[in-house]
C-alpha cells in the first residue's frame, strides 16, 4: 500500500472498499512476517537462555498481534460504513436507478456515492 494523498483515498464507497481491503492484506502479511521473525529470533537467542530469548521475541509476537488486529479493524471499518450509512447509500441507489433508465452506460451499484455530499 503506497502513500496517497488523504483526499485521494477516501472519496467514494469504492475507494473506501479498496483502501480497507489493501490495509487488510498488508496487515495480514505483516502478521505472518512478524511471527516468523519472532520464531527465528527466539531460536537464535535460545542457545544462551530460553527465557531471555522468549522475553525478547515476545515484542515481535505483540507486534504481530497488533497487525492482526489492524487487519480485522480494516474489515470492520468497511462493515461499519455500510451499516451506519445505509440510509444515504439507499438514497443514492434510488437516485441512480431513476437516472439509469435514461442512460445506458454502466454505473456503480451505489450510483457513485461521494463522501461529504459532493
Amino acid at each position: 500500500m503506497g502513500r496517497r494523498k488523504r483526499d485521494m483515498v477516501l472519496h467514494s464507497q469504492e475507494s473506501l472498499h479498496e483502501y480497507c481491503n489493501s490495509v487488510r492484506k498488508t496487515a495480514g502479511s505483516e502478521f505472518k512476517y512478524l511471527l516468523e521473525g519472532a520464531s527465528e529470533l527466539r531460536s537464535a537467542l535460545s542457545s544462551s537462555s530460553r527465557i531471555k530469548a522468549w522475553f525478547v521475541s515476545w515484542h515481535l509476537v505483540l507486534a504481530a498481534q497488533a497487525s492482526k488486529a489492524a487487519s480485522a479493524h480494516a474489515v470492520a471499518t468497511y462493515g461499519a460504513f455500510l451499516k451506519w450509512f445505509e440510509p444515504e447509500l439507499e438514497q443514492v441507489r434510488k437516485k441512480g436507478a431513476k437516472s439509469s433508465k435514461s442512460k445506458t452506460r454502466h454505473k456503480s451499484p451505489t450510483g457513485g456515492f461521494e463522501f461529504g455530499g459532493k
